[in-house]
Order: structure tokens, then C-alpha cells, then sequence
């Protein structure tokens, strides 16, 4: 479990600068305090509303399916992002183009 714990905490520091880089290019720059602030929000949230869940699992259907929770969540994630990855690509060039006319 220490090992997965240790796994689990190297994924949040990347996981991070990947969001506060796309909130730079995404959010407006007057704008950007207020778009990282609900965006480190978010990721907070998800992590409260992750060991939570988890831990409802964990009492209600043991070990092992509350291992389960982390992995349904990071598919779903990865559903989440091919869904808007097209506004996420537009909203990269948009800023490509203003910032590097």
C-alpha cells in the first residue's frame, strides 16, 4: 500500500503544472489569478471527493475494490480529456496566434 501511496504522490506534482499550463493558455491573461484559483479548487475537490469515495468502497466492499476506485476515476479522466481535447487544441492555436503573431 506504501508503494501505491508513493506512485499516487508523484502523479500530483505533474499532474498539476499540466493543468496550471493549459489554464495559462487557455484562461484570458486578465483573467489567469481567478482561472488558477478554480483550478487548483478543482483539483483539491478531486481529491477530497476521491478518498472519500474511496473510503466508502473500502468499508462497503472491501480492499480491493476500493483499489478499483483510483482506476474507474483515471479511465473516466481520460474519457474527460478526449472529449475536450478539441477545444483544448483550438484553444492552444488561439493562443499561439496571439502570442506569436
Amino acid at each position: 500500500m506504501t508503494g501505491m501511496i508513493f506512485v499516487a504522490g508523484l502523479s500530483f506534482a505533474p499532474t498539476m503544472v499540466i493543468v496550471m499550463s493549459l489554464g495559462t493558455l487557455i484562461v484570458p491573461p486578465s483573467k489567469l489569478t481567478e482561472g488558477l484559483t478554480w483550478m487548483t479548487t478543482g483539483i483539491s475537490i478531486g481529491v477530497a471527493l476521491g478518498s472519500a469515495i474511496s473510503g466508502r468502497i473500502i468499508d462497503a466492499y472491501g480492499a480491493r475494490a476500493g483499489l478499483g476506485a483510483p482506476i474507474v476515476a483515471g479511465l473516466a479522466m481520460v474519457m474527460v480529456v478526449l472529449i475536450g481535447l478539441r477545444t483544448l487544441r483550438a484553444a492552444s492555436a488561439t493562443h499561439a496566434e496571439l502570442t506569436f503573431p
